[in-house]
């Protein structure tokens, strides 16, 4: 049977005003001192992160700033609703001025609020508040005004010290997930990049190619620059002069494209006339790889178009097109999204017709 707790407005079980932070500047921040808490320094389960502090001189900490163990700490702007309680560990501290201070009060567990701020009828009250509101943060008085279930102490305790216990063992197994997941995606990749380069008889005699990432062939196999075997071309350059006119097509950059796996959540549009159609236009099975992205990592991703859209999609020069010239080369060619990026890094750095590829019998 589930116990029925009164629920209250936030303020009335605290009793105390809800308090704004120090606003300050970065070239006040000192190697040692009062500890400068910001949203950056708080962990996904409520905890103060350690590593990355920054510390203020005690004569630029008002006494009325300094904070108390079991204070709760929550954002008002930005990732509103993201909160912290303030362990003895950290102290002395302040706090940033995007930052809200819930003072400790007697009718509340630190880690009870804590974990209430976690929950779905917080994150729905502070959604409902920010719907309501024109402004671009949750001030104190909307915090003031959320409501929370109000347990006897003795059950708030014993709630937060459930949920410290059993969420702490449910990170764990996500954690060998995480583990476990990238052990296999790491043995999917040897495996395809072993078979494409190796094939499948492992008593097959090879030969040296001479290419440091190919290494040795089965000896029946031939290594093509890639020029040959498939048509490779970067797409059309992006400008002004073609955000607008009577052809306006969609067209997939970078972005679009994460590794083996083409993300279609955010396609653009721009004008392709009917001749750049011809030569923009996508094909089923051609393989995509990024020449130019928003990070070092990025680059060399590679994923293949299978006509996910209907209609004509084209593609914009932060991407290089490698095309089957024939179309017995398409199943073969369908395992590269996943092969390791040494070919595609190998064409981002400028020698895109000059990489080389193994050819070979499909039986290997």
């Amino acid at each position: 049977m589930t116990t029925k707790w009164p629920e209250v407005r936030l303020r009335w079980v605290v009793g105390r005003p809800f308090e704004y932070g120090l606003n300050t500047e970065a070239s006040n921040y000192v190697d040692h001192g009062i500890r400068f808490l910001r949203t950056t320094d708080f962990e996904d389960d409520g905890e103060i992160r350690k590593g990355d502090e920054r510390f203020l001189s005690p004569e630029l900490v008002p006494t009325a700033y300094r904070l108390s163990e079991g204070d709760l700490l929550v954002s008002r702007s930005g990732t509103v609703g993201r909160s912290a309680s303030v362990p003895q560990t950290v102290l002395p501290a302040t706090f940033a001025g995007y930052l809200i201070r819930i003072p400790r009060t007697h009718q509340l567990a630190p880690r009870f609020i804590c974990w209430w701020t976690s929950s779905r009828a917080f994150s729905a009250g502070v959604a409902a508040g920010q719907v309501e509101s024109t402004i671009a943060n949750f001030n104190a008085a909307r915090y003031a005004s959320l409501r929370i279930p109000l347990p006897p102490l003795e059950a708030q305790e014993r709630i937060a010290e459930f949920l410290d216990t059993e969420t702490a063992k449910i990170d764990t197994l996500i954690e060998k997930d995480r583990h476990l997941i990238d052990l296999l995606d790491e043995k999917r990749s040897a495996l395809i990049s072993h078979t494409v380069t190796k094939g499948l008889d492992p008593t097959a005699t090879t030969t040296p190619t001479n290419i440091p990432w190919l290494g040795e062939i089965p000896q029946h196999w031939d290594v093509v620059r890639l020029g040959g075997p498939f048509e490779v071309r970067v797409g059309r350059q992006r400008s002004p002069q073609h955000a607008e006119g009577p052809f306006m097509t969609r067209y997939l950059r970078a972005t679009n494209v994460t590794p083996a796996v083409l993300d279609l959540s955010d396609v653009k549009m721009m004008n392709f006339d009917p001749r750049e159609r011809e030569v923009f236009r996508l094909r089923h099975g051609d393989l995509l790889v990024t020449e130019g992205a928003g990070s070092l990592e990025a680059v060399g991703a590679t994923a293949q178009w299978h006509s996910e859209l209907e209609g004509i999609v084209c593609f914009q020069n932060t991407l290089i097109l490698v095309r089957p010239r024939t179309t017995d080369q398409v199943e073969q060619f369908s395992f590269w999204p996943d092969f390791d990026t040494r070919i595609a890094k190998c064409l981002v750095r400028g020698s895109r017709r000059n990489s080389f590829v193994t050819t070979t019998p499909f039986s290997g």
